[in-house]
This record gives C-alpha cells, sequence and structure tokens, in this order.
C-alpha cells in the first residue's frame, strides 16, 4: 500500500519529495525521474542503493527532481549515495517559476577507474539555513 508523500511547503523548509528514497519514483510531479540507463540502476525502497556496472558513461545524470526552493534563501544538501565519481548538483540557471533542478551525477575523475558495484544511499535533506 502506498502512503501518501507529505505536501511540500517551501516556507517552512520542507522542498525536497521522498528524500528518504523509501517509495518507488513516480517518475512526474515533485517526485524523482530516474535517468534510464542499462549500465545503472536505482533501487527504492528498504535499502536504498545505486548499482554501478563499472561500464556506466564517463558522465551521466542518475536522477533528478524538481525542487520548489525560496529566492535569496540558502539551503544544505546532507545525506544522499557514497560512491566515487557521484555528485548531487543544484542547477539554478534558470530556475523555472521557483523550481531548481536537483540531480545526482556519476562523472568518472581523470586517473580513476569507472565505479562498479552497489552503494547504500542514506537519506537526502535539502535544509533550509536560517
Amino acid at each position: 500500500m502506498f502512503d501518501p508523500l507529505p505536501p511540500l511547503d517551501p516556507p517552512s523548509g520542507h522542498s525536497l519529495t521522498n528524500g528518504d528514497f523509501a517509495h518507488p519514483p513516480l517518475g512526474k510531479g515533485f517526485d524523482w525521474r530516474v535517468t534510464p540507463h542499462l549500465e545503472i540502476s536505482f533501487s527504492f525502497g528498504g535499502a536504498p542503493a545505486i548499482h554501478l556496472s563499472g561500464k556506466q558513461p564517463e558522465s551521466v545524470e542518475i536522477l533528478h527532481q524538481w525542487v520548489p526552493l525560496l529566492g535569496g534563501a540558502r539551503y544544505r544538501l546532507r545525506g544522499g549515495c557514497d560512491a566515487e565519481g557521484l555528485q548531487w548538483e543544484l542547477v539554478d540557471r534558470p530556475p523555472r517559476d521557483g523550481r531548481y533542478k536537483l540531480a545526482l551525477h556519476y562523472r568518472r575523475q581523470p586517473g580513476t577507474v569507472r565505479a562498479e558495484g552497489s552503494f547504500p544511499c542514506r537519506p537526502l535533506v535539502l535544509e533550509k539555513l536560517p
């Protein structure tokens, strides 16, 4: 049974949907959108993780969601997935009606081999700073 996700409320600091990766993404609205790729997968639910085959492209977006943020406010991102080459990015150029794109990218660093294996993900928190 699907538990409804709480409503977003940017003024109170609640701008991220399904940040604990507990529910399979809807792929629309403000939820996660997973970029389909044969060499990369993302497990949602009880033990969220990213799975890299070692044959993934050197640079690729894995997933993203649109987050409503307040203009001029400052935010801090905590948690997520740990593996060499994984990087969260908040794209603010240009914002779409106060919505910003939060994306997880894989980028192989020069002089390193591609990451391979399953990497657990901790809940992701987008915190509005005072």
